[in-house]
């Protein structure tokens, strides 16, 4: 929000999410969350069943 288009952008982003106003109290909300919040969502989302592995492989090492 370091220029005008910034701020437009980031106001027209807040309004079509959640209103502009949002844009007063996220500081504040930011601010607020803790490390136990942090590792309270981490337990609960960041779990083997919700777990998706991506292999790269580089087709000559693949025998190909």
């Amino acid at each position: 929000m370091q220029s005008n288009m910034g701020l437009a952008q980031t106001l027209s982003s807040y309004e079509i999410l959640i209103g502009w106003e949002y844009v007063n109290s996220y500081p504040g909300r930011i601010a607020r969350v803790t490390k136990e919040d942090i590792q309270r969502v981490a337990r609960k989302y960041l779990v083997e069943d919700n777990r998706t592995v991506v292999r790269v492989v580089p087709a000559d090492a693949a025998g190909k």
